[in-house]
Formats: structure tokens, C-alpha cells, sequence
């Protein structure tokens, strides 16, 4: 490729990093433009502890009159919230003089960091 700085630091399908630009998917962030990078976590506090919660019911449910039923349908409740927890995404998020932008979304945590990488050793080498 040329020297011009349009070489691939990092490409897949949905994602570009060149040492002049980022695309993801159809969006284009100039390096120069972007101030910094990190990863947001999806807050799952709330969802365990519902789960938890549900699951401390269902024990207590157990020994009411309902008994397994009610057991059972509370139980089964807090399985849905524990695996809700699991399976929000995590985000890209560019910081630029414009504001943050969530760039990328992905359950896959190490694809986010493998992107967040390059960009920041592109944004490093501009230094």
C-alpha cells in the first residue's frame, strides 16, 4: 500500500483504522479528531440483584401453600434477569471535540478492545 498513511492498522468487516481515519460501518472519524477512546460496560448491578432477589423469593415461596409453582415461576424470573446481565453489549466510545460517540457496539469484549488497540496505537504514533 502506500506510504500515504491510508495502509490498514486494523480491518474487518464493520471496522477500519488507517493512520488517517477510522471507519465503523459507514461512519468515518478522522484520527486527528479524536481525543481519546474507551470501552463502556453495561451496568448489570440492577439485573443480579433482581436475580438474587427472585431467587431468595423462590426459596421462600417454596415452603407457602403455592409452594413449587409459585417457586418455580419466581425462579425462572430471576434466570431471565441473571441472563439479561450477560447478554447486554459493551460500546466503543470516541471522544471528540464534538462530544462522545458510541461508535460500536459488541457483546464480544475483546473485539472492543482489539479496535480500542489499534486506534489508540494510531493515535499514539500521531503524537
Amino acid at each position: 500500500m502506500s506510504s500515504s498513511g491510508s495502509a490498514d492498522i486494523y480491518r474487518d468487516n464493520t471496522v477500519q483504522v488507517t493512520k488517517i481515519l477510522v471507519r465503523i460501518d459507514q461512519s468515518f472519524y478522522p484520527i486527528n479528531g479524536i481525543i481519546g477512546v474507551e470501552i463502556k460496560k453495561p451496568n448489570n448491578a440492577n439485573d443480579f440483584i433482581f436475580a438474587v432477589l427472585a431467587f431468595i423469593a423462590a426459596g421462600a415461596a417454596w415452603y407457602d401453600e403455592a409452594g413449587p409453582i409459585v417457586a418455580g415461576i419466581i425462579l425462572a424470573t430471576g434466570v431471565i434477569y441473571f441472563l439479561i446481565g450477560f447478554l447486554k453489549p459493551s460500546f466503543l466510545v470516541l471522544r471528540t471535540a464534538n462530544g462522545d460517540q458510541q461508535a460500536l457496539s459488541s457483546k464480544n469484549l475483546v473485539y472492543l478492545l482489539a479496535v480500542k488497540t489499534a486506534i489508540e496505537t494510531v493515535m499514539t504514533e500521531r503524537s
